[in-house]
């Protein structure tokens, strides 16, 4: 339990450690979740040994078991099961943290991604569709279909 500090809650075995901490506002559910935690705020972990290696940092996002962040101190990181991560609005999928031009990078060598599978109809019935958008349409030629900006743009097919 912390002995110094404000607005904390630690429930379970070692939870924030046992020393004196400046940290305020945290919240940790689990055995051993923050427990070497001495400052930084707003940081929240639910689990097993959950975010225990972190020192400082605020607003941080832990849930699961056995998931560390990516360095003793570490601000504005998301990890959920460590195969969804994120930090500062971008997310990895796949175990990794964002490369750091991506919002979305999504890591495996086994898995592909999968558009929204829609009709033409349901297609059309898209309201404001933006430029860059993208989904496979099932019916009517079925495929991969883009949004220019102005029309839906069909894919042409090469065998691979």
């Amino acid at each position: 339990y912390r002995t110094a500090g404000f607005y904390n809650v630690a429930v379970g075995y070692e939870s924030m450690g046992t020393g004196i901490g400046t940290g305020q506002g945290n919240t940790g559910v689990g055995r051993a979740t923050f427990k070497n935690l001495t400052s930084g705020g707003n940081n929240v972990a639910i689990g097993y040994i959950v975010g225990s290696t972190l020192i400082d940092g605020s607003g941080n996002i832990f849930i699961g078991a056995n998931i560390e962040g990516s360095t003793t101190s570490i601000s504005n990181e998301l990890n959920i099961g460590g195969w969804i991560k994120g930090t500062n609005g971008q997310i990895s999928l796949g175990g990794a943290l964002p490369t750091s031009c991506a919002m979305l990078d999504i890591v495996s060598t086994t898995k592909g991604l999968l558009l929204p599978r829609m009709t033409k109809a349901e297609r059309d019935a898209i309201a404001s569709p933006v430029a860059g958008l993208y989904i496979h349409q099932t019916d009517n030629t079925p495929g991969l279909r883009g949004y220019n900006g102005t029309n839906w743009v069909r894919y042409t097919e090469t065998v691979d």
